[in-house]
């Protein structure tokens, strides 16, 4: 809720109390102070108040652009980091867990293949293995509960589990000649 138009802007007395005496005795320097609530107001422009962010003080030269606002929107309290990276490489470590479950016989089969550098389909029934790097260009045969499907490995169904790739149900076309869909 804002102010009321009544009231005169919010300065912090100790503030407005400094700023007084610099002016009195035609002097600038720093005042530090923690009121971010405080409005910047005519007589401070062209002193340099720091402004607390929760961190540290930031000093800040008041300029006539600034009268009316409040001292705490010039100081942020927080900081960007940065955006993500956008390569294959961070993309895996991103969707990788600490330890992601994958069965025993699919990780020595995978690592054995990888030991010899051959290309041959592996067959599973367990949909609940996460896809880890090492699969990356093999053919794995995903038990969808009828048949086995099989699907390549690309970079970017690492950290997926082996079941989102092998649909369980298919869709059944509808009939023609469907006498309810009519009325």
């Amino acid at each position: 809720m804002t102010r009321s138009l009544k009231k005169n802007p919010f300065v912090a007395n100790h503030l407005s109390e400094k700023i007084e005496k610099l002016n009195m005795r035609e002097e600038k320097e720093i005042i530090v102070t923690w009121s971010r609530a405080s409005t910047i107001i005519p007589t401070m422009i062209g002193h340099t108040i720091a402004i607390h962010n929760g961190k540290e003080h930031l000093p800040i030269y008041i300029t006539d652009r600034m009268v009316g606002h409040k001292m705490g929107e010039f100081a942020p309290t927080l900081t960007f980091a940065r955006h993500a990276r956008n390569d294959n490489k961070s993309r895996m470590t991103r969707s990788l867990k600490k330890n992601p479950f994958v069965a025993n016989h699919l990780s020595e089969k995978i690592e054995k293949l990888n030991m010899r550098e051959e290309k041959e389909i592996i067959v599973t029934w367990s949909r609940a293995s996460t896809i880890i790097p090492t699969m990356i260009g093999h053919t794995i045969a995903i038990h969808n509960g009828k048949e086995h499907l099989p699907i390549y490995i690309t970079d970017r169904m690492v950290g997926h589990k082996m079941g989102e790739f092998a649909p369980t149900l298919t869709f059944a076309r509808h009939a023609r000649n469907d006498n309810k869909s009519r009325r």
